[in-house]
């Protein structure tokens, strides 16, 4: 099974935290938090968002992932972290 590519995993990362946030920049270094994802809501959203939205989320790169994987996030977490849990548990959709 293939992974995803590092940027292919940036992407799908910082477009989600955009379309969940209202963050003016996001800083991989920092947490969640400070990308302005701020309370449990917003981090379901963000978890929703990376696992199934076809426009933005992994899918939207031919890939899948379970979501147990994202369930220890919390708004501590580093963005880099998130972005390494998507490139390393993603496999790619065999058509």
């Amino acid at each position: 099974m293939q992974n995803m590519q590092d940027d292919d995993a940036i992407d799908v990362v910082l477009r989600c935290i955009n379309q969940v946030s209202n963050a003016d920049s996001i800083n991989p270094t920092k947490s969640l938090k400070d990308a302005q994802i701020m309370n449990l809501i917003s981090l379901n959203r963000l978890r929703h968002d990376i696992l199934t939205d076809r426009d933005i989320g992994i899918p939207s790169k031919g890939f899948f992932m379970s979501g147990t994987w994202l369930l220890n996030i919390t708004t501590g977490t580093t963005v880099n972290r998130v972005i390494t849990i998507v490139q390393t548990h993603s496999r790619r959709i065999i058509p």
